[in-house]
């Protein structure tokens, strides 16, 4: 029996390197050692269109500070996956990283940039709230704060989402938030 060429097989497969991936940007984020970041560029360098490790390397870019790399990184998964909302969401947070440095002549450019993905971001994300919360983050970090009130006071208005959870059956069922 072919265990590649059964669909089944190559779900938990593919759910496993979910799992793996997930694991190691963990390690990298909270660790921050060079030799973990060495291990991702050799890793890059032999499978340069994988798009986990390329969002692994801009993640640790971007916690170091290295903006320009880790917007690199994204942006060469951002042009296969133009509609996961994560990579616009640090995308945007890459931009507005890099608006809020001193030493830039053109950060109004950059910070403008910034709130494009944010919007890219809000297209494709469903969870209003969620996004809401993000952009007042964005425009608190920019110092834009009557926009970031604008938004914080948004986000208290909107319903909270609704909570998909299991009985004792096993049956989905949505549990309703409060406010």
């Amino acid at each position: 029996m072919n265990l590649e060429a059964d669909p089944d097989n190559m779900a938990a497969i593919d759910m496993q390197h979910k799992r793996l991936f997930n694991a190691m940007n963990y390690v990298l984020v909270n660790s921050q050692n060079v030799s973990y970041h060495r291990f991702i560029m050799r890793a890059l360098s032999k499978a340069k269109d994988n798009h986990a490790l390329q969002a692994i390397s801009g993640n640790n870019s971007l916690i170091t500070g290295t903006y320009r790399h880790a917007m690199g990184e994204y942006l060469r998964v951002w042009v296969n996956n133009k509609r996961n909302p994560l990579i616009c969401l640090l995308l945007a947070l890459t931009f507005t990283h890099m608006s809020c440095k001193k030493d830039l002549s053109s950060r109004h450019l950059i910070s403008i940039r910034g709130i494009a993905f944010m919007k890219k971001y809000s297209k494709v994300r469903t969870c209003q709230q969620e996004v809401l919360y993000n952009i007042a983050r964005m425009f608190h970090q920019m110092s834009i704060l009557p926009l970031a009130i604008h938004f914080y006071e948004k986000v208290l208005d909107v319903n909270p989402p609704n909570i998909y959870a299991f009985d004792e059956d096993g049956n989905e069922i949505i549990v309703e938030a409060t406010k």
